[in-house]
């Protein structure tokens, strides 16, 4: 399946915005967005989240969680110049939280990464790939970029769904023992 890579970024760069207001709102805690592949907000108490938005959460009732990247690049005869392989989302992620927003931004899914990674690990989930075209414009090669993710049921989050009120806590306190 193709996707729009740019609209899909600030589809999602709206949700971290909607994020860091309602935890100002709720908590009155200050947060920022980081610009790296570790997480999206840190939380004045330290806590770190990755904010996902699916557009498609709600009609199919799950959440895509982006484990690979894959990204191929081509000569000018067409031919596979270099594939690069690179692990990425919840492999690489340092949030202590993930949230997922279905589309409306409806509500908060909020759930702990070590409960996250637990699910993941614990159940046959299926396998998703998008891709959509890329150019790298330091080497001036163009390709495609393949995102590959399991596909988690919210029905099998919901028992380890956190409220909102658990990002006021510190990171580095005692948490719920993992699943």
């Amino acid at each position: 399946m193709s996707i729009n890579f740019n609209e899909n970024l600030k589809f999602g760069q709206t949700s971290e915005k909607h994020l860091q207001k309602k935890i100002f709102e709720s908590l009155g805690l200050q947060s920022k967005r980081n610009y790296d592949k570790r997480f999206d907000l840190l939380i004045e108490n330290q806590n770190k989240i990755e904010v996902k938005t699916d557009r498609n959460a709600l009609k199919y009732s799950s959440f895509f969680i982006e484990f690979k990247r894959e990204f191929i690049f081509f000569n000018d005869a067409g031919k596979i110049k270099e594939n690069i392989i690179k692990p990425s989302g919840i492999t690489t992620s340092e949030s202590n939280f993930y949230c997922f927003y279905a589309f409306p931004l409806d509500k908060e899914h909020l759930i702990k990464t070590s409960n996250l990674r637990q699910l993941i690990m614990n159940n046959k989930l299926n396998v998703k790939s998008f891709s959509h075209d890329y150019f790298d414009k330091v080497r001036k090669l163009h390709g495609s970029r393949t995102m590959k993710g399991y596909i988690l049921p919210i029905e099998l989050m919901a028992p380890y769904l956190e409220p909102l009120q658990a990002l006021d806590k510190n990171p580095n306190e005692p948490i719920n023992e993992p699943i």
